[in-house]
């Protein structure tokens, strides 16, 4: 019985480790799932989003209209909204389990440093999301972040007017915002993920390469 409870321990301590390595994973693939629906509900919004009037009304109202006379409007509009905050959640679980293991400091250098900027990105993608609704909430966000430009020296003023396309935040503002959330960083995330997934896809064929040659 000592000999086969011996032989069962390794046993059960490696599939253990194979399902922590399968969890983790499962966190990763999680995230690029949650993206893929970001990105399909984001595309119904926009189908309904009209930003316009001089005070920035117009997005308001379409937002409202989303949510009340457009069918099933509010439902795309609650999954986007909380499969952000969702996304968030998975990532910095995913981003501590790196931190915690200490992979970083290994061979995942380039895996670390394209997920870094993957974050970097989701939380400019949120950003600007947040300010497109444009209700009072959304309203000071902008201005209180645009207004942080405002601290760089000499330039600081023109810079502020440049972001937001005129002195206070307003459909201008909304028209660049959104030129940011659905074109420009989307097409960067799509970038970035390929980048990190091929990292990943070459550190394992070297991590497996070398468990062979030491077998």
């Amino acid at each position: 019985m000592a000999s086969v409870n011996a032989s069962a321990a390794p046993d059960l301590g490696t599939k253990v480790k194979a399902l922590r390595s399968r969890f983790w994973r499962v966190l990763g693939a999680m995230s690029i799932v949650l993206i893929g629906i970001q990105f399909i509900t984001g595309v119904f919004l926009l189908m309904s989003y009209h930003p316009g009037g001089a005070d920035g009304s117009g997005a308001y109202n379409s937002v409202m209209s989303i949510m009340y006379d457009v069918r099933w409007g509010w439902l795309v509009r609650y999954i986007h909204t909380t499969g952000a905050s969702l996304l968030f959640i998975i990532v910095y679980i995913h981003m501590f389990r790196a931190l915690w293991d200490r992979t970083y400091k290994k061979r995942n250098g380039k895996v670390w440093l394209w997920g870094v900027s993957l974050l970097v990105l989701l939380m400019g993608e949120e950003f600007f999301g947040y300010i497109l609704p444009y209700g009072n909430m959304s309203l000071w966000g902008g201005m209180v972040i645009t207004n942080l430009f405002g601290s760089i020296p000499l330039i600081g003023h023109d810079l502020i007017t440049w972001i937001r396309g005129g002195p206070l935040v307003s459909t201008p503002t909304i028209n660049r915002f959104m030129a940011f959330h659905v074109a420009v960083i989307p097409m960067a995330l799509v970038a970035l993920i390929v980048m990190h997934l091929q990292n990943l896809y070459a550190l394992r064929i070297e991590q497996e390469a070398s468990r062979s040659a030491q077998r």
